[in-house]
């Protein structure tokens, strides 16, 4: 097994005191422990149990911890010191900003095995369930397009209308033209929507309008059918 139980299961005690890094904005160095079952790397400052997304157990890393943002974006990644060697470069060019998927950046079967020890460690969570025997996660036909939960979201940035997927623990969208992680007809709905402002030319849809919005999937669904 390329991945160790001891980097994704981890016993945290907590303590109570609070710490001036609480307060105030600052850059922390850490090392990364473990990976939490967000896919986030974990890591520890004093009593603090941070998450911090798009890194792995083994990695030395700078962060910038934001205390008046909201609690999901209050740690950010500012530097890489020490890779692991699972890291591999994301084939997804929007990897780095998009909070679409967290794993790109390890190969395909480590991720596999990631997802096989986060099951484990959630039936280790029930005593009643603990007997039960985790077999492999069986890999899809290839290594990406195989999501089929799909959800684009769209929003108004300086009179255009902006498609994609939200960042890590915003509301902010990272516009993409293609998902490597959903499904070809997934991506194939994505550019039909796209089109909507133009084919429309309707202010009803600049500003989100649900009802307008479906009707107009709908036509392009009978139009263009998806194959």
């Amino acid at each position: 097994s390329i991945v160790p139980w001891n980097i994704i299961i981890r016993t945290v005690k907590y303590s109570s005191k609070k710490s001036k890094t609480a307060d105030v904005e600052t850059d922390i160095q850490v090392e990364i422990k473990s990976l939490n079952d967000n896919g986030e790397g974990v890591g520890y400052h004093r009593h603090y149990h941070l998450g911090v997304a798009k890194t792995l157990p083994g990695e030395e890393v700078i962060i910038r911890y934001l205390p008046q943002q909201p609690r999901k974006n209050r740690i950010q990644l500012r530097q890489i010191l020490r890779k692991s060697p699972l890291r591999i470069e994301p084939p997804c060019p929007y990897f780095n900003h998009c909070g679409g998927c967290q794993l790109q950046h390890v190969f395909y079967p480590t991720q596999l095995e990631f997802k096989k020890i986060w099951i484990e460690q959630l039936l280790n969570n029930h005593p009643e369930l603990r007997h039960v025997q985790v077999k492999e996660v069986l890999p899809m036909p290839g290594e990406s397009h195989y999501r089929c939960k799909t959800q684009f979201p769209f929003q108004q940035k300086d009179q255009a209308v902006v498609y994609g997927l939200y960042q890590q623990g915003t509301h902010e969208i990272t516009p993409i033209d293609h998902c490597l992680v959903e499904s070809r007809d997934a991506n194939r709905v994505l550019e039909i929507v796209r089109k909507w402002p133009e084919i429309s030319r309707s202010r009803s849809i600049m500003n989100n309008h649900i009802p307008v919005a479906w009707d107009m999937w709908w036509w392009e669904r009978v139009n263009s059918p998806i194959r």
